[in-house]
């Protein structure tokens, strides 16, 4: 898988020493391919790679600082993730989102006023909804093409 082996190279030229293990739960597929990395300090980062052509999306978990990843409970996680091209928001997302929202309102007492982003292509359909919550945050993404794929 192209987006594997690309986001791997990055990763072995910035960080410090690891040791990889690929297909650490035995799951993988043509479509995902997920690999274990586990760092001189203990701390465990666990990718997997979904896509279909050159389009992929990239799911990493990891442990709270001082905390041991769960293999099982993560590769369990991981495995309901993918990516489908033919995506496209319908009216029950957008009723999923509005529920969200309500609930962010009575939690709150504040209308929220963000939308929820999405990750999308230039070129044709498919995306991937980014959660909007505090806990979550973008702290990557690697383009590649001239930034015409993610």
């Amino acid at each position: 898988m192209s987006c594997l082996q690309q986001d791997m190279k990055q990763v072995r030229k910035d960080a410090v020493k690891f040791t990889e293990q690929l297909n650490p739960s035995k799951t993988d597929t043509n479509e995902s391919a997920t690999t274990l990395l586990t760092y001189q300090n203990g701390s465990q980062y666990l990718y997997k790679y979904s896509g279909t052509g050159d389009q992929c999306l990239v799911v990493e978990i990891f442990a709270d600082k001082g905390s041991q990843l769960d293999l099982v409970a993560s590769s369990a996680l991981l495995s309901r993730q993918h990516y489908d091209a033919a995506y496209s928001p319908t009216d029950d997302d957008l009723l999923r989102y509005q529920s969200i929202r309500g609930q962010a309102i009575l939690a709150t007492g504040k209308v929220p006023t963000i939308r929820p982003a999405m990750l999308v292509n230039w070129h044709g359909d498919g995306g991937i909804p980014l959660p909007q919550n505090p806990d979550w945050r973008l702290t990557l993404l690697t383009t590649f093409n001239k930034s015409a794929r993610p």
